[in-house]
């Protein structure tokens, strides 16, 4: 539902969370540009909050897939026409905070300035940042980084501000708080694609040839993302091929195909953790700058195989190395499968949500509310 900026209703929550009584707003998007992963994100913490008795309310930018996403959800949600940080974004932010009582503001973007976020902490919000950079400051009370290689990043503001870093705060959905024992790889029949919400590079496409290459039998399951552009060359690539493609047009869940699969591509957001979170061994691709870190650490322990993205013959000749190795090799599928699932536990919502309710609690009661951050 989109509104206007008065406004005509009010709504009602009702919330008996940790010593916390008053719901959370979570200030995210997900657009063409920015893709899925940090509404997916925020949605996973959200199912942590709501088991802890917490209502959340969503603050979205307007888009056809992210109401439709947030809608399936269950979860409350608001869409703004304004892109985020511009025009009345900030103060609509601030008003939906006042008009359910909202104390606690997590945010998850990175268009979103020093300004911003100085103007939520100094109206009195406790202001809770996911981010995944250290390129800049980011003024919150709490940052919460659950990447692997979050403890070896130099942020701006350290010193400043309470931090959750590393692994442990990894936030996953629901489907992977207990990820159970490593796969089976043993057995080699299907092959899972999966690039996030947009394929910018059609790295599905060259991925199938890749793939179509090879004499083994075994089926493929590519994902299509929401925000796809490439459709037609996905479907062109998959209608001459040997094998059999399945084609999955943007489900509520990719968890279901990555329990099927035997190994998967994946770019380097959020899902290689789940896919790690599964044992699943996988072709880990660096495609944004915000997923270098990822990959490579996540490499560098031989959870997976990954490389970067570039133009030209050379990352074919890299994907068919790589992807050659795993479908050849069970030893070394089982290795990467064992390595991948020891790392992820499952259990960063809950230690996520720990930690925003024990600084909430530790930081209210010293009564800085109005402290002003200039």
């Amino acid at each position: 539902m989109t509104l206007p900026f008065t406004f005509t209703n009010k709504l009602s929550f009702n919330c008996s969370g940790p010593g916390y009584n008053s719901p959370v707003l979570i200030r995210v998007d997900a657009t063409k540009e920015v893709a899925l992963g940090h509404l997916r994100r925020c949605i996973s913490l959200a199912c942590k909050f709501k088991e802890k008795g917490v209502n959340v309310l969503f603050l979205t930018s307007s888009d056809d897939f992210a109401e439709r996403f947030l809608g399936k959800s269950g979860f409350n949600f608001i869409s703004v026409d304004s892109a985020v940080n511009s025009g009345n974004d900030c103060d609509f932010a601030l008003k939906t905070a006042e008009r359910i009582d909202a104390k606690i503001i997590v945010i998850d973007s990175y268009e979103i300035d020093e300004i911003y976020r100085k103007r939520l902490m100094n109206s009195g919000l406790f202001v809770i940042s996911i981010d995944d950079m250290a390129d800049r400051s980011i003024p919150s009370h709490l940052i919460i980084n659950g990447n692997l290689n979050a403890e070896n990043l130099r942020f701006a503001n350290a010193g400043k501000v309470s931090m959750c870093l590393g692994i442990r705060y990894l936030i996953l959905g629901p489907d992977f708080w207990n990820p159970g024992r490593a796969a089976n790889t043993d057995n080699f029949d299907n092959v899972l694609i999966t690039m996030g919400g947009i394929d910018h590079y059609d790295l599905t496409s060259k991925i199938l040839s890749v793939l179509d290459k090879f004499d083994f039998d075994f089926d493929v399951t590519a994902i299509i993302g929401p925000y796809y552009d490439n459709l037609d060359s996905i479907k062109m690539q998959a209608g001459g091929m040997k094998k059999k493609v399945d084609l999955v047009d943007s489900p509520p869940s990719l968890f279901p195909y990555m329990r099927k699969c035997s190994m998967a591509f994946s770019a380097g957001g959020q899902t290689l953790y789940e896919l790690a979170a599964l044992g699943r061994p996988t072709i880990g691709i660096t495609v944004w700058e915000n997923q270098a870190g990822n990959v490579s650490e996540l490499s560098r322990m031989e959870a997976i195989i990954g490389i970067t993205y570039k133009e030209g013959k050379g990352f074919s000749v890299m994907l068919g190395k790589s992807t050659r190795r795993l479908i050849y090799d069970k030893t070394e599928r089982q290795r990467l499968s064992s390595i991948s699932s020891s790392l992820v536990d499952g259990k960063g919502a809950e230690r996520a949500c720990k930690a925003i309710f024990e600084s909430y609690k530790k930081w209210n009661s010293k009564d800085c509310r109005t402290r002003i951050y200039d």
